[in-house]
């Protein structure tokens, strides 16, 4: 036993000096500890064996986490926090679906949060100033089954089951004002399609939609009324979307799936998107089953969530053709379920605070 657990902190030791010059061999040596600690747990029966071992995994996993450039989430670190509780905030039925963030403009310091609630039948507004919560006006009652929700330029978008694509526009105050419904895109617009997420994209508030059903984004082109939008069509085909979860942009568009594809980059080229593929380095493990993603030309980093190792990866974007991961954000706190039913997340414009929607 004490062989193994000697020979073990000889590899920790030596490992401790080359986590980010040579993190390949790095991990083979992370590898190798594991097997020696847990070899040494199967023989080991002396009090003072088992402490040994527990301290050498307590130092593999420190040595771990800098290779991999992992970020342990704790309430006890104060890096992550419960911002709020949606029975609390909005309702007992509360069942949020869907998050965006709003500023004004690149000189405002305030920024709202939106949530869609389906539970609720209704959309929230939160203030990240002062937390100041509202709900959105809805005189008309449209809003009956809402599932994604955009910010754009005009108004707060939320595409809604039962409806169709509505808005809530800004007045001359920037106040919200009751939902609409958006003629030309309707429910009956959407029959054959079976939509995953919606963007609001361009100075004209044009709106993009992730259709699993046949791999696709659809467009719809906004018409100079501002209440009138052009039926949803084709706009780009891709495999990867027949497993497409969310669709996000700066001055590319990305789409992730959790499938085949995972991250996708497209630019526009002739009135279509073409794919502007970005080399992603330095993530381990691989992603596997990515359900949200968030950036915005204002952001200086891209996030996406990996639905099954339960976390963020956070990508610097500065280089044109590569995606560098930076950090891997994962949660070691003590409440249960946390971020194992995460619906999306959104940053603010500094890169400081991520909002996660967690349905635990």
């Amino acid at each position: 036993v004490n062989y193994d657990i000697d020979e073990a902190r000889s590899i920790i030791s030596a490992t401790a000096s080359i986590t980010r010059s040579d993190p390949d061999q790095a991990r083979k040596n992370i590898e190798k500890v594991e097997r020696l600690l847990s070899l040494a747990s199967g023989k080991a029966t002396r009090k003072d064996d088992i402490a040994k071992i527990a301290s050498a995994e307590d130092e593999l996993l420190l040595i771990s986490d800098e290779t991999n450039k992992v970020v342990s989430l704790s309430e006890s670190s104060g890096n992550i926090s419960l911002y709020l509780d949606g029975k609390l905030s909005f309702g007992d039925n509360s069942l949020p679906t869907d998050i965006a963030i709003w500023r004004k403009d690149a000189e405002s310091s305030r920024e709202y949060l939106f949530i869609a609630d389906d539970g609720e039948n209704a959309v929230f507004s939160i203030s990240l100033y002062d937390k100041k919560r509202e709900r959105v006006p809805d005189r008309d009652g449209v809003i009956r089954s809402p599932k994604f929700i955009s910010s754009g330029n005009s108004g707060i978008y939320v595409y809604d089951d039962t409806t169709g694509l509505v808005r809530s526009s800004f007045d001359e105050n920037y106040a919200n004002t009751d939902f609409r419904v958006l003629d030309g895109l309707e429910k009956d617009s959407f029959t054959d399609y079976n939509i995953t997420d919606l963007a609001i994209l361009t100075r004209a508030d044009n709106a993009y939609f992730v259709d699993t059903n046949e791999g696709q984004l659809l467009k719809s082109v906004r018409f100079s009324d501002g209440y009138s939008y052009g039926f949803p069509d084709t706009f780009k085909t891709d495999d990867s979307l027949l497993n497409g979860e969310d669709i996000f942009a700066d001055l590319y568009v990305y789409t992730v799936s959790k499938g085949f594809g995972g991250l996708k980059r497209f630019r526009s080229q002739s009135g279509t998107l073409v794919e502007a593929p970005a080399v992603i380095s330095e993530v381990y493990p691989e992603m596997e089953r990515l359900i949200a993603g968030f950036t915005t030309s204002t952001n200086s980093n891209l996030y996406v969530f990996d639905e099954v190792n339960e976390r963020i990866i956070v990508f610097d974007k500065s280089q044109e053709d590569r995606l560098v991961m930076k950090s891997q954000l994962q949660y070691r706190g003590d409440k249960e379920g946390v971020f194992s039913d995460v619906k999306d997340l959104v940053v603010d414009r500094n890169d400081e605070y991520i909002y996660i929607l967690d349905g635990r």
